[in-house]
């Protein structure tokens, strides 16, 4: 028994079936995870190891960057090494392919540190690993906000009590806090007093260090119980570590610390500044693992600053921003919308070619049983819903609709013939239907198979749409042989009234259809020769369109970067970003800005902005971007750009120059930006690479240093002890109380509400940091005097060192282990593949010496890359798509006629791509492979209905009666198809860039191949197989 049969017999067992596959299809529904893109970012592991001492960025490089990528290159599935080494600091970020397991990969890594912990300097602490990128934007930030409290006590509210909770949601790699001063004890010691009793820095050290200890002396018996011994000495109060004895002098009395120290609880000088819409704060930066989920990250977060805002009480509370999830939410919305009204559209176009509501009744319900089979699939097949499963859903909704549009009409044209309507006739004209269905579903879907050839990254990113779409098309055949048959007995037989799917104006068009398609047969060489030449024309137009990977959507924030010149002041740099700030205040005041997030550091700045929604504003961001950036560009000395969020791809375009002096490559980058600037359409040219940093060197005279018993090792471990500080223990107040660093009093928890009771509870150590008192470390000349207790006696550092002041490479960043400086542009909305061309032509004028070159940036190569590989696809998929038709038809020609609809679609897709200026992205070339599979499902049906028709009559008659006939259904499918995906085309968002360009290409294309199909199909027909 066949499926129609069975359906139309056994309707309680198809309701059964269908209400199975809704009830699941609701429940996978809410299980789907929601993502803007899928996930197609490589997997990055970032290690950072700081350096005590404040080791200088060239012996970082050498000593422990370079240590790093000997022993970490060769990791599985690792495709790029990059390490930034900085005064103090090393940053090593390994990027994977994206087959990689990043579980894996970071376990891999872990053992490899440890293989080789005793190779690093000793100075080296131990490295952190974190599963994200370096230089990547927050995803969101939680900004502490009060009208009482400090921002000192807001950043110890953070660092002991909120940072831990953020830390603790799944997929958050870093929750960093900007703003407020750290509190420390200080040991602020007198130079002079040292010299007088002669004491080291050391030995303050380490007798603070050894009596702050609670040690266990063993155990002891005594009658019959067993006791702990146990030793206390850590401190409880400041007053403890005032007292503390040093040193018995030569009278014989005691010296306490505080006779040459003055030790209070105080914070550090503040080295970054936070605020909120001018106001200070304290912000918690989140950022996410690498391939972590952003939506479920922010609303976790986001659920946790809500909760902690009414926790915090009435003076103080979090205001949410940057959140990239508001972005993902608004887009996906979009589409819903778009999906819905074109599912509208469809089904009333429908209405005006039947003119029957019971039969709009039955293709209706068709609909969302075919959907909630997607999501019921999609949840099986672990995608999730995104732009591009929803984009492939919106022309997936209108497809759906076609093979019950083919069953339907024949079902109609049925009744029209016998003037009734039974289980046998239903049965008969959904059988006669099944193969052409069937064959035009395999087409579509067949296309995609190509895919699986290209790089893994387009695989990600278009498996989805393409999946959405077979999932559709396999709803489509079940719902068009089980479904459509089954409604149709029950609805449709009842009434066998044959005018009602019959009008004048449809009967009119048919009539002048017939008559135009006479004409075209009588003259079909010349019309095949038009048509032929159109295909050529529009493959020059094509070599004309430019290439870009993938178009970047507008969104409502963008970051402004102030980069101030090596070693200002952070009071300094503070000064300019107050005059920034000003100017972003006026549009907040125009309620243009929703609001902006200040960090300040002492050599770079940045304020994320946040618009107010595109409806309620009257500039876009571009404007007001380009508005911001006359009004900053002369703010000397700072050189100030900006950059909007990189969702899916960045707007920037690099180039990377390699070699390996700094100071040459230094100049190329100069010379390189100079030339790149000169570009029209390119803003925000910039030098990645800060200018060195002001040095005082310290030249040590070993031989005479060692005289003194002396290495550089001990100098340069006293050095930072007096200047910066060092830290010998750790203090850890009473848990019943805490210090109020400002006053240095105690307050009981309970006596007040809001803040101070959550977080006294909270308190964890506070470091303790020894150094020599302000006044001793202002000068060169200070620094001269810096004096050493020796065995020998005590010698100062002039009289074993030289200075000399120059200026030293502040960053050394390495690239697959090789020294790099990048140069970097914003490309706004002009073409990737056009910027590169003219950055090419300019850099030719740059002359490279031997063993230097350059090269762009990921982006480029990216789209070079998938270029190629996905126009390899397409012609697989025109092979495939052949071999598919002729095992349908048996005939190796049929399938030839049928792939003449393909370049016939792209005399509409690439004229309005090239009349709109669209480039050629990843988009595009999807859309041209899923029109190939399209396309061909009018010439397949109007074939087969020929092939049936010219066993009753002659060949030009039954090539007439079939286009006419068919010329009702083709037009159905083709408007169902198209009009789902007009909402995508004429609704500008923000995100339209991510969805736009495969809908350009769809919707022309299919339009004017349907179009020509109808006159070429049937004239190429009659060519070859008149007798």
């Amino acid at each position: 028994m066949s499926i129609p049969k069975f359906s139309i017999n056994r309707p309680v067992t198809i309701f059964m079936i269908f209400s199975a596959i809704a009830l699941f299809g609701i429940i996978s529904l809410y299980n789907l995870p929601i993502e803007l893109m899928p996930t197609i970012e490589r997997g990055k592991i970032s290690i950072i190891t700081y350096v005590r001492g404040g080791m200088p960025s060239m012996e970082i490089e050498k000593r422990l960057a370079k240590l790093l990528e000997e022993n970490l290159s060769d990791i599985s599935h690792l495709k790029h090494i990059l390490t930034v080494s900085k005064e103090g600091e090393n940053t090593v970020v390994l990027e994977f392919e994206p087959e990689a397991n990043m579980d894996y990969a970071s376990l891999e890594v872990r053992e490899r540190l440890a293989k080789i912990k005793d190779e690093f300097p000793r100075e080296a602490e131990r490295p952190v690993i974190f599963q994200f990128g370096y230089g990547e934007f927050p995803i969101i930030a939680v900004t502490l906000i009060s009208n009482r409290y400090t921002p000192e006590d807001l950043r110890k509210l953070a660092e002991d009590f909120l940072k831990e909770k953020f830390l603790r949601i799944e997929g958050v790699a870093r929750a960093e806090i900007v703003g407020g001063r750290e509190e420390k004890i200080m040991i602020e010691l007198d130079k002079r007093k040292l010299a007088a009793y002669n004491l080291s820095l050391q030995e303050i050290l380490d007798i603070v260090g050894a009596s702050n200890i609670n040690l266990v002396g063993g155990k002891i018996n005594q009658r019959g119980t067993k006791y702990l011994v146990r030793c206390l000495g850590e401190f409880k109060t400041i007053e403890d570590i005032r007292n503390l004895a040093i040193k018995v002098s030569e009278e014989g009395s005691l010296i306490r610390l505080k006779d040459i120290a003055e030790v209070k609880a105080d914070f550090l000088e503040p080295r970054r500044l936070s605020r909120l819409n001018i106001h200070p704060a304290v912000t918690i930066y989140i950022y996410k693992k690498s391939l972590a989920n952003t939506l479920k990250v922010c609303e976790a977060v986001e659920d946790l600053a809500h909760q902690l805002s009414s926790e915090l009480g009435e003076y103080t509370y979090t205001i949410v921003s940057l959140n990239r999830a508001e972005f993902v939410k608004k887009a996906i919305n979009q589409l819903k919308i778009s999906l819905l009204i074109g599912s509208i559209l469809a089904i009333g176009v429908l209405f005006m070619f039947l003119r029957e509501y019971l039969t709009i009744v039955v293709l209706s319900l068709s609909i969302p049983f075919s959907i909630l089979f997607v999501f019921s699939m999609m949840y099986l097949a672990k995608l999730s819903i995104n732009t591009l499963t929803l984009a492939g859903l919106c022309l997936g909704a209108g497809m759906l609709l076609d093979s019950s549009i083919v069953v339907l009409e024949n079902i109609f044209k049925r009744r029209e013939s016998t003037g009734r309507l039974n289980k046998t006739d239903i049965a008969t004209a959904s059988e006669e239907m099944s193969v052409p269905i069937f064959a035009s579903i395999l087409t579509t879907i067949i296309v995609f198979l190509p895919l699986i050839f290209v790089n893994k990254e387009i695989q990600k990113l278009y498996s989805g749409i393409a999946l959405s779409i077979t999932f559709s098309l396999m709803g489509s055949l079940g719902v068009s042989l089980s479904l459509v048959p089954c409604l149709s007995n029950l609805i449709l037989r009842k009434k066998i009234d044959t005018k009602v799917v019959k009008t004048d104006i449809f009967e009119k068009f048919t009539h002048i259809y017939k008559k135009s398609l006479e004409f075209v047969l009588a003259f079909r060489y010349v019309f095949v020769f038009i048509a032929a030449v159109g295909v050529i024309s529009t493959l020059f137009l094509f070599q004309k369109l430019e290439k870009e990977f993938i178009g970047a959507p507008e969104q409502d924030k963008f970051t402004i970067f102030i980069e101030m010149p090596t070693g200002t002041r952070l009071d300094v740099t503070d000064q300019i970003v107050k005059k920034v700030e000003s100017y972003v205040e006026e549009y907040r005041k125009q309620k243009i800005v929703k609001h902006y997030n200040t960090r300040i550091e002492p050599w770079s700045a940045r304020i994320h902005v946040e618009l107010t929604p595109i409806e309620k504003r009257t500039k876009r961001i571009g404007e007001v971007i380009e508005e911001l950036r006359k009004k900053t560009e002369k703010l000397s000395p700072a050189f100030i750009y900006y950059e909007e969020p990189q969702e899916v791809e960045s707007k920037e375009i690099l180039v990377e120059l390699f070699g390996y002096d700094y100071e040459i490559l230094k100049d190329l980058a100069i010379q390189s930006a100079k030339y790149i600037n000169s570009i029209e359409g390119l803003t925000d040219v910039k030098i990645r690479m800060r200018r060195g940093a002001p040095e005082l060197k310290i030249l040590l005279d070993k031989q005479r240093a060692q005289l003194f018993g002396l290495t550089t090792y001990d100098v340069g471990l006293t050095l930072h002890g007096k200047l910066r500080g060092l830290i010998p223990t750790r203090f850890r107040p009473e848990k019943e109380a805490y210090i109020n660093v400002q006053r240095e009093e105690k307050r009981e928890i309970g006596k007040e509400k809001g803040i101070i009771p959550l977080y006294s509870k909270y308190v964890k150590e506070i470091e303790i940091i020894a150094r020599l008192k302000e006044v001793y470390r202002k000068k060169f000349k200070d620094l001269e005097q810096v004096f050493f207790v020796t065995p020998q006696g005590r010698v100062e550092l002039n009289q074993i060192a030289k200075f000399d002041i120059g200026l030293a490479p502040s960053e050394i960043w390495r690239k697959d282990k090789k020294r790099m400086v990048q140069v970097s542009a914003n490309k706004g909305k002009l073409p990737l593949s056009k910027v590169a061309r003219e950055i090419e032509e300019v850099l030719k004028n740059v002359k490279f010496p031997e063993g230097y070159s350059w090269k762009f940036g990921e982006s480029y190569k990216k789209m070079i890359r998938n270029q190629k590989e996905l126009r390899f696809a397409f012609i697989i998929a025109l092979i495939f798509v052949y071999l598919v038709l002729g095992s349908l038809f048996e005939n190796l020609l049929q399938p030839l006629i049928i792939l003449t609809s393909i370049p016939l679609a792209g005399i509409g897709s690439i004229t309005v791509l090239y009349l709109k200026k669209e480039p050629v992205g990843v988009g595009v070339l999807i859309g041209g492979i899923m029109l190939a599979g399209i396309v061909v499902n009018n010439a397949i049906i109007l074939i087969d209905t020929i092939n049936r028709l010219k066993k009753k009559f002659s060949l030009r008659e039954s090539i007439i009666r079939a286009s006419a006939g068919r010329l009702r259904p083709i037009l159905m499918t083709t408007s169902t198809t198209i009009l789902p995906l007009l909402p995508l085309l004429i609704f500008e968002t923000e995100a339209s860039p991510l969805w736009k360009p495969l809908a350009l290409t769809v919707v022309p294309g299919l339009l004017t191949s349907t179009i020509l199909t109808l006159y070429v199909v049937p004239s190429l027909y009659l060519t070859f197989f008149k007798k």
